[in-house]
């Protein structure tokens, strides 16, 4: 049955989006694939590298059941229909509404024919109807275990993300402080600088001038020494911050990728 869908490969995400745009009744922003009821053809990323490509045989199957549900009889289509609607109201409703919510759709109940791909992929231990359902078209539990392990590995880089973004900004807010705080030394070294000036033109008229220049001189120096110490302490710093921005980009774009693999 899905080589009778035509499936059809494509090499860039952009080129795919644009298809499923045109032809899909339904997309998210993007893809790993869809089904074209236009013309009857299931349509898969090519992705050779990253944690998407580990999805690529549940996107298959979750494209083949949207082509399963529009061939259903009739009254086949309400028994799985009355399966899936007490899927949805049971203990996997939180899941499954995030996960339709990706697709937009304008109505208060589920997409039904979203929610048959999402369930046979996505969720494991169903009702005997389900199972025997979704059996008649590949194994559900090796589908399922697939979805599973992209899942968890998604949420670790979430987590790492959340870690990484979290230790970034303690940096971006330390650089602040330090250059906040050499401001201050700055404008403190400057008083210094004026009061050893003033001290230092009257120094020929009385000895006491003198004495208070000599007192200045290591409170001067020992200014210049922490602003010289938090400047290049900032310095590290910004190299940490600006060096970790573009593994976090990169992070972030793969997870709008992996996150919207929402089979469409």
């Amino acid at each position: 049955l899905f080589f009778l869908n035509d499936p059809k490969l494509v090499s860039t995400q952009n080129e795919l989006n644009s298809i499923c745009k045109t032809n899909a009744s339904h997309i998210d922003v993007s893809t790993l694939g869809c089904f074209s009821q236009r013309d009857k053809t299931i349509y898969l990323l090519d992705n050779n590298s990253g944690l998407a490509n580990n999805l690529l045989a549940a996107t298959a199957a979750h494209e083949l059941l949207h082509s399963v549900y529009v061939k259903l009889p009739f009254k086949e289509r309400r028994q799985i229909d009355d399966a899936l609607m007490s899927i949805w109201n049971g203990s996997n409703h939180k899941y499954l509404k995030n996960r339709l919510s990706a697709y937009n759709f304008a109505q208060s109940t589920p997409n039904l024919n979203e929610l048959h791909s999402i369930i046979g992929t996505e969720l494991g231990n169903l009702p005997d109807l389900l199972e025997k359902h979704y059996s008649k078209y590949f194994n559900q539990e090796k589908v399922y275990n697939i979805s599973k392990s992209f899942n968890n590995k998604v949420e670790i880089k979430k987590i790492a993300l959340a870690k990484t973004t979290k230790n970034l900004n303690a940096l971006k807010k330390q650089i602040q402080m330090n250059k906040k705080q050499i401001s201050q030394l700055v404008a403190e070294l400057n008083s210094y600088k004026d009061k050893m000036n003033h001290y230092k033109s009257l120094s020929n008229s009385s000895q006491h001038f003198v004495a208070q220049y000599n007192d200045l001189v290591p409170l001067y120096n020992e200014k210049i020494s922490k602003i010289k110490d938090l400047e290049s302490e900032t310095q590290n710093i910004i190299i940490e911050y600006n060096s970790a921005i573009p593994k976090i980009n990169n992070n972030v774009q793969e997870l709008k990728l992996l996150g919207s693999a929402e089979k469409t």
